[in-house]
Order: C-alpha cells, then structure tokens, then sequence
C-alpha cells in the first residue's frame, strides 16, 4: 500500500496516454521549481536531485517520440526537448534559477496544448490524424516521479 510502483499502475490503468503526457509536463515543472528553491536555499544535493529528475522525464518524453508517424511536430518536438536539456544543463552548471525559469515557462506552454488536446473530443477518424494518434510511441516505459 502505498508503494511508487501501485500508483503508477493505477495511475497507467486509469488515464489515457495523453493525460500521462501532461502529467509528465507536471513532473518536469514541479522538479524545476524545486531545483529554483534549491538554488536560492543553496541545497546542492536536493538541486542535483530535482534537476536530475526533471532530466530524466525530458529524456523519457525524447525516447517516446514516434518519429516515423509524428512527422514534423514529432521532430520540432524532439529539437525543442534537445534545446529545453542542454538550458537546463546550463543553468545547473552556471546556477541560473533564472534560466530554470524560462524552461519552466516553455514547458508550461507546450503542456497547456498538450492538456488542451488531452481534454478535446476525438473524432472516430482519430487512428488516422498522426498529429494526435501517431505522435508518441505506445510501449510502456517507466520515470520516477516521486518525490
């Protein structure tokens, strides 16, 4: 009871594939700001943390990328992530809660889209759209988020 692994499979089990996009979006924000507090507070350890945490989900949000059926907003996708980690790479090297925050407000935007998309009705010819249906691969992979 209680356990990581239970809510994420309860989690999986009862939101679609783009509402656990979002919530990735969720993630990566929540560990930026906290990585803003740390930087401010000068907890390095939980800074290396949270940074490597918010690290992690933009490399998970990389990886699911279908690039064969996303076509070009797959790859603005991935070239957008690409820019978003080396930002937050830099702004973990140099300490630059300022520039956190900038990635905080790209990811806010890109996940209001992602919510707005998450919550629009799907017209029954949805398996054809590659905008929506092709855009992220189906495999389950895992990120911890916990925290």
């Amino acid at each position: 009871m209680g356990s990581p692994i239970y809510s994420y499979q309860q989690v999986a089990s009862t939101t679609s594939k783009l509402e656990q996009i979002v919530m990735l979006y969720d993630g990566a924000i929540k560990f930026l700001l906290l990585s803003v507090d740390d930087i401010k507070r000068k907890d390095m350890v939980a800074k290396a943390e949270h940074i490597d945490r918010s690290l992690a989900i933009m490399d998970y949000l990389r990886s699911i990328l279908d690039m064969t059926e996303g076509g070009e907003v797959a790859r603005h996708l991935d070239r957008l992530y690409d820019i978003l980690t080396h930002q937050i790479i830099l702004a973990n090297a140099t300490l630059d809660a300022g520039l956190l925050e900038t990635s905080v407000s790209s990811l806010r935007e890109i996940r209001s889209a992602w919510q707005q998309i998450a919550v629009a009705p799907t017209p029954a010819f949805a398996g054809e759209m590659p905008g929506k249906a092709g855009l992220f691969q189906t495999e389950s992979r895992s990120v911890r988020m916990t925290g």
